[in-house]
């Protein structure tokens, strides 16, 4: 999810939406929304 709502794929882009998905999912320990966190922030 929160790769779509930063390319805007399929939905508008947002960008604080997609960190919303990107830190629930790292919360998980999923790495790449922890990288993609990083390169956001």
């Amino acid at each position: 999810m929160g790769w779509m709502y930063e390319n805007g794929l399929g939905i508008g882009l947002d960008v604080k939406e997609a960190l919303f998905w990107y830190e629930k999912a790292a919360a998980q320990e999923h790495d790449l929304a922890k990288e993609k966190l990083a390169e956001l922030n």
